[in-house]
């Protein structure tokens, strides 16, 4: 506690594990609670878990600040992270990344969990996040961005509950030349985010988008402006404006269930 302008836990290298930990009221903006900024990647299959982090400005970080080297097999698993500035959880430049049933909230200027890449060319993959609480977020409570010409392939985001944050609860974009593809959306829980519960954006193709519930969100349940996307066997209810939106192209939507407002165009 009390770390002025610096974290509260730094730390590089692979096979750690950091557990059990107590970190709060950091000074300072920018500071990290707990983090792992490897300068040129290669901080490998650590585990961060069951710690509690209050009182900071960004919470749990894990990343590469090379854009061409990454992190690999990282777990953060079962934190409680909550009452922080601008981001709860946030990996970069990583791969392979597992953040499972954490809590996270209260994050006063920005995002619940932010998974993203650097400007490099290192194909990024297969990260899973799942069985995750967020709520009270001032930006997207969960979300993915695919920088420059780097690829994010291979997410799989499932069964997290999400409740009352901006922008959206769920939201996957890229730069015009990065790729966001092959990606699954499952069994997730949305509502009371302020503008949409579950948002592709522009050119983030070939996902499955399947077995959703989003309700009672300030415009949209469900949101696609990529292309080639499966949208199926999702419920949105409730939502203000329109449950379902399709605004791209070739987007397959079968054996969803709506209600309120049905179809955008």
């Amino acid at each position: 506690t009390g770390a002025d302008f610096c974290p509260g836990i730094h730390f590089e290298g692979s096979y750690n594990r950091f557990s059990g930990n107590r970190i709060h009221d950091l000074d300072g903006p920018g500071v990290n609670a707990l983090v792992c900024r490897a300068p040129k990647g290669g901080s490998n299959f650590n585990v961060i878990d069951d710690n509690e982090i209050t009182n900071a400005d960004l919470g749990i970080v894990v990343g590469s600040d090379s854009p061409n080297a990454v992190n690999k097999g990282n777990t953060i698993v079962g934190n409680n992270v909550f009452g922080l500035g601008a981001v709860g959880i946030a990996v970069y430049n990583s791969t392979e990344t597992t953040v499972e049933g954490n809590v996270v909230g209260g994050i006063s200027f920005g995002l619940g969990i932010s998974i993203g890449t650097g400007p490099g060319k290192v194909a990024q993959h297969s990260h899973v996040v799942v069985g995750n609480t967020v709520r009270d977020t001032a930006d997207s409570a969960i979300a993915f961005f695919a920088d420059d010409t780097c690829s994010l392939t291979k997410v799989f985001v499932g069964y997290n509950e999400v409740a009352s944050t901006g922008v959206a609860g769920i939201y996957l974009t890229k730069d015009p030349g990065a790729r966001l593809s092959d990606s699954v959306i499952l069994g997730n829980h949305v509502h009371d985010a302020d503008a949409v519960g579950i948002f592709l954006d522009d050119g983030v193709n070939k996902n499955t988008v399947e077995g959703n519930l989003t309700f009672e969100n300030g415009l949209y349940g469900i949101s696609v402006a990529g292309n080639h996307n499966r949208i199926s066997a999702n419920t949105a209810l409730g939502n203000s404006t329109y449950d379902l939106v399709d605004s791209g192209k070739g987007n397959r939507w079968k054996n969803n269930v709506y209600e309120t407002n049905p179809w955008g165009r």
